[in-house]
């Protein structure tokens, strides 16, 4: 009898710390339900971020930099940063980065070097200066003044007050006259020999295509039409295809 009483007392026991795990159990879960978004909302926040990525993605693959005409010879950039981004994921030493940061570094850039060629004597004149100014911007390569790229420069700039004259190098036939984005307004004038000397940047023009010109006539006004970073003529020597540096003849 005694037995069979704490047999029951047992079970007693037993069955009612079931039942307040049971319930505790079932509180916890209720309290999850309430806090855990559903599947379905995050199946839609995943493919929504998903569609996000992949269109500003394709739509950024699309995008390019328009590159402007002019008296310059663009060359292609080295793919410098496209490097860097790929290496910005890996470990690196402290070694390796210095080492990356000083190849990536746009303050030291080799500059190319610019072939030597044999200039011909333009014609029996001696070439003169079209203004009265120092030479600030030789020959060859450089870093653009206003894009900051390096270009191959293929003339000289000549700096000088806005409104100064410009007058004819040597004696010849004005051949062209027109205006561009990066020139500006612009004169090209044939001379002997086969060569041509080109004037740009200026503010007005006072001859004509056709017109003849002797040495020293003022063709125009020197100004800062087009692409300038200052007040400078741009003077050019053409010897038929070929581009010269108008330091030889000055």
């Amino acid at each position: 009898m005694e037995r069979s009483t704490e047999r029951q007392s047992l079970v007693s026991r037993l069955k009612t710390r079931f039942q307040l795990n049971f319930r505790k159990i079932h509180d916890i879960i209720g309290k999850m339900r309430n806090n855990i978004p559903s599947l379905k909302d995050i199946i839609i926040v995943v493919v929504a971020t998903s569609l996000s990525f992949s269109f500003g993605f394709f739509i950024g693959r699309q995008t390019l930099q328009p590159i402007s005409p002019g008296d310059y010879v663009s060359i292609r950039k080295i793919d410098a940063y496209g490097t860097a981004a790929r290496l910005e994921n890996t470990q690196k030493s402290p070694d390796l980065q210095e080492a990356i940061e000083e190849v990536l570094a746009p303050s030291s850039p080799v500059k190319p070097e610019t072939p030597k060629r044999e200039v011909p004597a333009p014609t029996q004149e001696k070439m003169i200066m079209p203004v009265q100014g120092r030479i600030i911007s030789g020959f060859g390569w450089r870093k653009h003044p206003v894009f900051q790229d390096w270009r191959y420069h293929t003339g000289v700039d000549i700096g000088v007050a806005e409104g100064s004259p410009v007058k004819a190098a040597l004696s010849g036939t004005v051949i062209e006259s027109g205006t561009t984005r990066e020139l500006g307004l612009y004169i090209v004038i044939q001379h002997p020999n086969d060569i041509k000397t080109k004037y740009a940047h200026l503010m007005s023009v006072s001859v004509q295509c056709g017109g003849s010109v002797k040495q020293g006539q003022i063709i125009g006004k020197s100004g800062t039409s087009g692409i300038t970073s200052g007040e400078y003529l741009f003077f050019g020597v053409i010897s038929g295809e070929e581009l010269l540096d108008p330091e030889v003849f000055l």
